[in-house]
């Protein structure tokens, strides 16, 4: 017959949080030290695979390129530098930080809107009256 210890502690390893893993693999996978970096798999070694990358779109997460300010607000004239330097930290790549730029001042979107459930973009459009009016984009 287990004693009472014994049991408490099954039934306290049992419905508890496992430990976390081992996040530093340094010692399964060293650091290379020099060299090209392996193919994880076919011909391509990671030195194509970062050439591929740098002209691509990585979404929401940062970008190591971008457009300079000074570009953006060449390449579209009447753009603050405020919403040059915004549209810079958006994780889009140069061509999309131009494009992006270029529309959002030419149609009035609001580059710092925060998307939300219900609304994506935020205008600000002259109405037949002459009156500033705002916009919201549906979800």
């Amino acid at each position: 017959m287990p004693k009472d210890e014994e049991i408490y502690e099954y039934i306290r390893s049992v419905h508890s949080v496992p430990s976390s893993p081992i996040r530093n693999m340094r010692h399964i996978n060293p650091v290379r030290e020099s060299g090209p970096i392996p193919p994880y798999d076919g011909p391509y070694t990671m030195e194509d695979i970062r050439k591929v990358m740098w002209n691509t779109s990585v979404g929401w997460d940062f970008c190591y390129i971008q457009q300079d300010v000074e570009e953006i607000m060449r390449r579209v004239p009447g753009i603050t530098r405020r919403e040059a330097e915004h549209i810079t930290k958006l994780g889009l790549n140069p061509d999309e930080q131009i494009d992006f730029a270029y529309l959002a001042y030419n149609i009035g979107l609001d580059v710092f809107y925060m998307a939300n459930q219900v609304y994506v973009a935020r205008q600000v459009v002259t109405n037949s009256k002459g009156e500033k009016v705002e916009v919201y984009w549906n979800s």
